[in-house]
């Protein structure tokens, strides 16, 4: 029978990764910051070895000496937690992230490199998902720099508003004025809109006195403002979002959709959720009847339109009416001619 000395390994010396990740774990709860010196007496350490560890730390995360006090504090934004994650953990992660990389085209190093993180922690194990993973890494990395170059700067100040609980600066674009306009914006989060290839911000826009929800293309010039702000508790990104059939909301009325789809897609359509509020009803004559309450209809146009004549919208009467200009167009755009 082996016996351990349990006290010995209790007050054994810490590892140097064990060290930084205390050191940041003391940093992160004391809201007042730490000097070197009481770091170095809450570890048991010498302060050299503090000084080297800060250094070290310095590469992985933001940290800010006061130069009266020398007193070290963490920045939030760059606080690192150690995390336990098992491979269909990270793989819900992955997916996320590869749908992201796939529908919104821009080079985004942050993503590229917890991906990369992903990747190396699990090569030695599971190396075809390590590689999957690496693939779409470089999906963040290869995406033409010209082409929305600027939207992971905006991801990066967003985020810092969000955590800091501070408010931004930016121009805003004005569809209806045709210009651009000044805009002090208290952000509740960034929502990706997979159907449009494009993130949104959604937000309290102070012009407006309302929560809105702007498109990152029509942002610029976004700056970091020190006037504080907090999310309302009763905001729910997800209750925001549960009558839209995208991204836009509406304080109107919910509007019933009917939609009838052909025997011929009628599989296809039964494969997905379309929507939270849909129902279906399969018609005597093999086509299927489908329904949802949405906040916006007119958004469901081009989603529509992608089904083509194996589709005919039943209700409400102006989406209808939206499908039949767009057919006669189609006819006067093609030269043909419409039958009676």
């Amino acid at each position: 029978m082996l016996a351990y000395n349990t006290k010995s390994v209790m007050n054994r010396a810490l590892t140097k990764s064990e060290r930084l990740n205390k050191i940041q774990l003391l940093l992160a709860s004391c809201a007042g910051g730490l000097t070197r010196a009481e770091l170095s007496r809450r570890l048991g350490v010498s302060k050299s070895s503090i000084s080297r560890d800060i250094v070290a730390l310095s590469h992985d995360c933001s940290l800010i000496e006061d130069e009266e006090t020398r007193k070290l504090y963490l920045e939030k934004i760059s606080l690192l937690t150690n995390l336990h994650l098992n491979a269909e953990e990270i793989q819900a992660l992955h997916l996320a992230c590869r749908l992201l990389g796939r529908k919104v085209r821009f080079q985004y190093p942050s993503a590229s490199s917890a991906l990369r993180k992903f990747g190396t922690a699990l090569e030695n194990y599971a190396a075809p998902l390590a590689s999957s993973i690496t693939s779409t890494a470089e999906l963040f990395e290869t995406h033409d720099k010209k082409n929305l170059s600027d939207q992971a700067s905006k991801i990066k100040i967003i985020t810092e508003g969000i955590v800091r609980g501070l408010s931004i600066r930016c121009e805003r674009y004005s569809r209806r004025e045709e210009k651009w306009k000044d805009c002090l914006f208290s952000s509740y989060c960034i929502e990706p809109y997979a159907e449009g290839n494009s993130l949104y911000i959604v937000g309290f826009d102070e012009d407006y006195t309302e929560i809105r929800t702007i498109k990152f293309e029509l942002i610029k010039n976004i700056e970091l403002t020190d006037r504080p702000y907090s999310i309302p508790p009763d905001f729910c990104t997800n209750e925001y979002f549960k009558n839209s059939w995208g991204i836009w909301v509406s304080e109107n009325e919910l509007q019933q959709v009917v939609l009838i789809f052909s025997e011929k897609v009628k599989p296809r359509v039964l494969q997905t959720e379309w929507h939270s509020s849909e129902e279906t009803c399969e018609l005597p004559d093999g086509r299927l009847r489908w329904t949802a309450e949405i906040a916006e209809p007119k958004e469901m146009l081009p989603w529509i339109r992608g089904w083509g004549a194996d589709v005919e919208v039943i209700e409400p009467q102006s989406l209808r009416q939206l499908i039949i200009d767009d057919i006669e167009a189609c006819v006067t755009k093609y030269g043909l001619r419409m039958l009676s």
